[in-house]
């Protein structure tokens, strides 16, 4: 399995009858990466104020990050063990706080971390006890209980908090697909949400202030015989008619998916929602596929609420931009980015003129084409930035 420095992909490696699936997003955590200091930098929230108009909409002051960081225990390298933990970023009072009695043994297959304001606990990922399976936990930071909420998974890559509900999209023991599921806060049952048969949930994007939730994926063995059958060989699938499958975006509405749009069969990493209901995501499909120049490149596209329209391509966060990433600023933008407003940006990345190890969160001017850093993995931190949710005070 080839390996990718920084960049956040999910890996499905599957074996046939009794090998297991494994399904992760992993991360090259460099040595540089985990022996560095928070840096809570010059992004000021206090001069960004959310939509009135907006549906759902409110202050920035009931907005904070969950933050998952992995660190080194010996400060140098993995031998002496590793650590996951969880920072809260308030964006109102620009306060990082560790929540240090609710860090773990990094013991999953990817690092994930989710801390819900609303009742004061973390909900995670680890091994189970038989250091094979992912499953997901809470510890309650007020009482000090630690619980096994899950019992029948085998990886996770999504935690999402609601007020009665968990959205989990994982696999199953002895399944292929990634599935979206709920589970009940007050009974721990874990209800799979209805999908078409074979579907593969690849990405989840959850926006707070417009209180909209986002799940898009594609049928697998539609994907596995492109993939497989034709090796993405742009002849090959003019000469034998074979139509490209379709990539599927569905909306959380009242504990049940409701098709949003659908769209031709898009290598799709990147995703949000603006504060329109606007869909914004990047396409990772190669070239012969859909004319991308320069081989495996991501293009972005928008696709506009109640549209009929097919997607257009766009420039993302700024015009004329030629860049892969939102500006000729930014070098790298994983998947999580979140609009604050119709003018900010905040996402997980590093910027052109920084190099890896400021890998971190920043704030991106859409008008004035600049970022600004909220927070850096350097000493302070003591780690490398695994991922980070944009969340509300108050769950959904």
């Amino acid at each position: 399995m080839k390996k990718i420095t920084i960049t956040t992909v999910v890996f499905i490696s599957i074996l046939l009858v009794g090998i297991s699936l494994v399904v992760f997003r992993e991360n090259n955590i460099g040595k540089n990466q985990l022996n560095s200091k928070c840096m809570v930098g010059d992004f000021d929230p206090t001069k960004t104020r959310l939509s009135t108009s907006v549906e759902g909409g409110g202050h920035l002051s009931n907005l904070y990050l969950s933050i998952t960081a992995t660190s080194y225990d010996n400060g140098k390298d993995p031998d002496g063990g590793m650590t996951t933990s969880t920072y809260i970023y308030d964006l109102e009072t620009k306060k990082l706080e560790n929540k240090r009695a609710g860090a773990v043994e990094y013991t999953s297959q990817y690092p994930l971390s989710v801390y819900d304001k609303s009742n004061n606990t973390i909900y995670y990922t680890a091994s189970d006890e038989s250091g094979k399976r992912d499953e997901v936990f809470s510890y309650n930071l007020g009482t000090m209980e630690r619980k096994q909420l899950t019992t029948e998974l085998f990886a996770v890559n999504y935690i999402l908090p609601y007020k009665d509900n968990i959205l989990i999209v994982g696999v199953k023991r002895f399944e292929r697909e990634l599935k979206p599921f709920l589970l009940d806060k007050s009974t721990n049952k874990l209800n799979s949400l209805k999908t078409p048969e074979g579907f593969d949930c690849w990405t989840a994007h959850y926006n707070p202030i417009t209180k909209k939730t986002i799940l898009q994926g594609w049928i697998q063995s539609e994907r596995e015989r492109l993939t497989s059958e034709f090796g993405y060989d742009k002849k090959k699938l003019k000469d034998s008619g074979y139509k490209l499958p379709k990539t599927y975006f569905y909306e959380l509405v009242d504990n049940e998916l409701k098709l949003y749009f659908e769209d031709i069969y898009r290598e799709t990493e990147n995703i949000s929602t603006d504060l329109s209901g606007n869909i914004i995501y990047a396409d990772y499909s190669y070239k012969d596929i859909h004319k991308i120049p320069d081989g495996h490149i991501r293009t972005w596209y928008t696709w506009r609420k109640g549209s009929d329209k097919v997607p257009a391509k766009t420039d993302l966060f700024s015009e004329g931009s030629t860049s892969d990433y939102p500006s000729e600023e930014i070098t790298y933008v994983s998947k999580e980015f979140y609009y604050l407003n119709e003018n900010t940006i905040i996402f997980l990345g590093y910027p052109r003129d920084k190099n890896e190890d400021s890998y971190g969160i920043y704030a991106y001017d859409i008008k004035k084409n600049e970022y600004k850093t909220i927070i850096e993995s350097e000493e302070e931190l003591g780690g490398y930035i695994n991922n980070f949710t944009l969340l509300s005070k108050d769950s959904l």
